[in-house]
């Protein structure tokens, strides 16, 4: 074997091809083809990516890499091709593959050929029946030879983590990249491995991201329904000045064995389409009506971290994009729940701010708070008529079995008896309490706008309600 002193255009991507097959070698006598290399070749039909944002560089700009297999002629073989994706587009390829099963040697063979005229072939070895190496001999056009070997952990059939080495003259191997490639979805029924709508648990809550230019928040929130037998999300927009400027709500739900994706949104917009769950990562398919600007895209929202990192491709275009542009992000944490956190984090004093006189901009009307103790902050509610002052409400925020509870209690309303809000939702200034069962209002939302200034809002069913500013008088 000669040593590799060659180096094709954009020999980088001859390291990546660290190809995802199953167990293919067979114990077969006969010439017949193999029956696991054709459920092999049945499995591995279809597009899957792996994210580049490790590596990618100057001089390699590529977000992602694309694999796509697609059967040959009789179902009997695969064709495949890798390529570059750069902000979601399908930039260039770079190799084109046979995959094969060769009847003398009863096994699998891999065959590629370069861009630059460079050309890799080598069986498939079995390791063990959830890994599998791959060694290629590839000729380069100057004649020189250079060996590259491929190891892939098979994870489950959506995803596969593949590894590639060089391997010098004494067969010695060095590792060069390790790549997780997942399955994407793009027909009707496949790779649906969403089985049950529980399977969406791990974005069930409230989260909010902050656009990178700041020209908006969004608050996403999901919740599961069992009774409807349907997982409820709802998005709420917020421009830099605070105020709602477009809501979203819509569902996950299954219909003939897919999960259909639907949401409403301003002005008459619908969006409609599947989803698709893979292990922390749910991507969605979805076309837009009535679609005046944007009519399709692919997005996918993918746990990391206990972050959700929001990624998306528009396009004005019915026909829905095959990548998800990986650059730019929209980035959701998670609001913190006071009721499953420890008592430590459930002290009154993160409402000090709210401790004071304030009135109502525009109106005759005063909401006044004073802490009584590291425990309690007592507070009510009154207007002022013919300079008599007369208190339309009584509130008592405290702490209650390890929760932040806020009680407020209306004359002549409620036999005198006080309503129970507890804090569900908080993120440095924002604080809403809750309680669902309660027909008006079900959330009281206290917002620190700044020092001298703090939102209210009042909401009911589907978050709709009204919200105003108060100033601090003292």
């Amino acid at each position: 074997m000669v040593k590799l002193n060659y180096k094709p255009e954009k020999y980088y991507v001859l390291v990546i091809v660290a190809l995802f097959v199953s167990v293919i070698q067979t114990n077969a006598q006969d010439n017949s083809l193999s029956e696991s290399y054709t459920k092999l070749i049945n499995s591995e039909v279809g597009i899957w990516i792996a994210d580049n944002s490790e590596y990618k560089s100057k001089e390699e700009p590529y977000d992602a890499y694309g694999i796509e297999w697609k059967y040959g002629i009789g179902n009997k073989s695969l064709i495949g091709r890798l390529y570059g994706i750069k902000d979601g587009k399908d930039i260039e390829t770079f190799w084109e593959f046979r995959n094969y099963w060769d009847t003398d040697k009863k096994t699998a063979m891999l065959m590629q050929f370069g861009s630059d005229g460079t050309i890799g072939a080598g069986p498939f070895l079995t390791m063990n029946t959830n890994e599998t190496e791959l060694i290629q001999t590839f000729v380069a056009p100057n004649g020189l030879q250079y060996k590259i070997g491929h190891r892939t952990q098979i994870i489950d059939s959506l995803k596969h983590i593949g590894s590639s080495f060089s391997i010098d003259e004494n067969d010695v191997w060095k590792k060069d990249r390790t790549y997780t490639w997942e399955k994407q979805s793009s027909k009707k029924g496949q790779n649906n491995s969403l089985k049950s709508l529980n399977d969406l648990d791990f974005i069930l809550g409230k989260w909010k991201a902050i656009a990178k230019d700041s020209a908006f928040t969004s608050i996403l929130e999901y919740k599961y329904s069992p009774k409807n037998k349907l997982f409820m999300a709802t998005n709420h927009l917020y421009g830099k000045d605070g105020k709602l400027f477009a809501e979203y709500e819509g569902a996950y739900f299954i219909e003939v064995d897919e999960v259909v994706y639907f949401i409403a949104g301003p002005n008459g917009e619908t969006h409609r389409g599947k989803a698709i769950l893979h292990k922390d990562k749910v991507t969605h398919l979805a076309q837009l009506y009535p679609g005046k600007g944007t009519k399709s895209y692919r997005s996918e929202m993918v746990l990391k971290e206990d972050k959700l990192y929001y990624y998306a491709n528009y396009s004005k275009n019915i026909e829905i994009p095959i990548h998800v542009d990986y650059t730019n992000p929209l980035i959701y944490e998670k609001l913190n729940n006071p009721m499953l956190s420890s008592p430590k984090t459930n002290k009154i004093s993160q409402l000090d701010f709210i401790v004071g006189i304030w009135k109502r901009e525009g109106k005759n009307q005063y909401e006044e708070w004073s802490k009584v103790n590291n425990d309690s902050i007592i507070g009510h509610s009154y207007k002022f008529i013919n300079d008599k002052k007369f208190v339309t409400e009584t509130l008592v925020i405290k702490e209650m079995n390890n929760k932040i509870v806020y009680e407020a209690t209306v004359p002549n309303q409620n036999d005198g008896k006080p309503i129970q809000f507890v804090l569900n939702s908080v993120d440095n200034s924002f604080f809403s309490f809750e309680n669902l069962e309660h027909d008006f209002p079900k959330k009281i939302q206290y917002t620190k706008v700044k020092d001298n200034t703090i939102k209210v809002s009042v909401l009911g069913d589907n978050d709709k309600g009204f919200s105003y500013q108060q100033m601090k008088q003292l």
